[in-house]
């Protein structure tokens, strides 16, 4: 009798764990089909506001500080940055953004976003800390690490609007077993266990089934898009990591995350960006190769403003028959990578069998992982991604005009984006 029970018992669990590491696989399915629809919409989304960028800052540029023109047109630029933000946290949750990754201390990462809540969070919520001394090293993109943790934490308040705790815990765990432990994707050894904890309002089953879904939300539509959750959960599995939710209606809710730890950690790598506060200035030629009018239009005004000269094309072909008539004039081109026709990657490759010592600097509103290297392997001098500020294209422009190409680290180092 004592056998079969424990036989019972033996396959209700692992009937438990199948059922957890299907739900597993079928999230994962969504976030990859989403993913899909996604870069192709940003890659759209973000040229529309390039144009808006560049029309926007030659207006700024033009419009006295004092005069009421400058207020609206502040409002305004804010407004393309919140877009151009949301178009990030798109491409995080389907884990089509660039990550830059170097060794970090979840606990100094916990302790840093703790420190910026404490100026936005209702004081009758109570934040806990719970982390273990010697924690061990991630290898993990801060500014992602911090959004994880942001989202968690929002999620945590809003389930507490009548006060509560929320707390973090951290510690070093080994998973022997992910399939044991139901834990899909994540490899054996050493992990960083981060518990996000609150005393708020809890989640029945079916929200639970849904909470990692993009733009699912229980909130009112004026208090959330239904992405922080889904961010979280993208970000988190492209680190090769794990993330479980487990509530019950009137209990706490607690959010668990193993994160891949690394205990021989080799040299440092430390990604930061620059931008310059200036507009650098110039007398070269330059062609800008891009299919949206708009860009063309912008790009065009601006750098003629800075003192270059400009020859505008709308496609591939067009540019390599330009550049074969004024390559001794044409000092740097600026091309955008997906165009009808003949797109960027096979343009700058017919362009480096025409002159090998030609400067291309690649735009594109496609912020796939490993872009960046593959252009630059493929001979391009420099990347710039859109939307980007005149501004720093204008810098960027003289980088490589000065400088030359870089090489991939140098080059990572000085990806630019709307409102880093």
């Amino acid at each position: 009798m004592i056998g079969a029970i424990r036989d019972i018992t033996k396959r209700k669990r692992m009937e438990q764990k199948q059922e957890k590491l299907q739900v597993q696989l079928l999230q994962a399915q969504k976030m990859e089909a989403v993913g899909v629809l996604t870069s192709g919409v940003a890659h759209n989304f973000n040229n529309i506001l390039q144009t808006m960028v560049g029309t926007i800052e030659l207006m700024r540029r033009s419009v006295p500080h004092e005069h009421p023109n400058a207020d609206r047109l502040r409002t305004l630029a804010n407004s393309v940055d919140r877009g151009a933000h949301l178009v990030r946290q798109l491409l995080q949750f389907s884990r089509k953004a660039e990550t830059h990754k170097e060794w970090t201390n979840m606990n100094r990462e916990i302790a840093h976003v703790v420190a910026l809540l404490e100026h936005v969070i209702p004081r009758m919520i109570s934040v806990e800390l719970r982390l273990a001394e010697e924690i061990w090293t991630v290898n993990a993109d801060r500014i992602q690490v911090e959004q994880v943790l942001l989202n968690l934490a929002n999620n945590a308040v809003d389930a507490m609007p009548d006060g509560g705790r929320l707390i973090f815990t951290t510690q070093n765990v080994v998973v022997d077993d992910p399939h044991a432990l139901g834990l899909a994707g994540v490899n054996l050894g050493p992990h960083v266990l981060l518990t996000v904890t609150d005393t708020g309002c809890g989640m029945d089953e079916e929200t639970l089934r849904h909470l990692f879904d993009p733009f699912f939300t229980t909130k009112g539509n004026d208090k959330g898009t239904g992405l922080g959750l889904a961010t979280a959960y993208g970000i988190i599995t492209d680190h090769g990591g794990d993330v479980a939710c487990f509530s019950e209606p009137g209990l706490v809710t607690t959010f668990q995350i193993h994160w891949p730890a690394v205990l021989d950690r080799g040299e440092t790598r430390d990604v930061q960006e620059q931008v310059a506060p200036d507009y650098p200035h110039g007398d070269e030629t330059i062609l800008v190769v891009d299919d949206e009018p708009g860009i063309r239009e912008v790009t065009g005004e601006a750098l003629e403003s800075l003192g270059y000269t400009v020859i505008a094309v709308k496609n591939g072909e067009e540019a390599l028959i330009d550049y074969e008539k004024k390559k001794e004039a044409i000092r740097l081109v600026i091309l955008d990578l997906g165009m009808p026709g003949m797109g960027g990657r096979p343009c700058l490759l017919e362009l480096r069998r025409i002159d090998p010592e030609v400067k291309v600097l690649v735009s594109s509103g496609y912020h796939g992982a490993g872009l960046v290297d593959d252009i630059l392997k493929n001979g391009a001098a420099g990347f710039i991604h859109k939307p980007y500020q005149l501004r720093d294209l204008a810098v960027r422009i003289r980088d490589v005009l000065d400088h030359g190409r870089q090489e991939n680290g140098e080059v990572k180092q000085r990806i630019l984006r709307l409102g880093s």
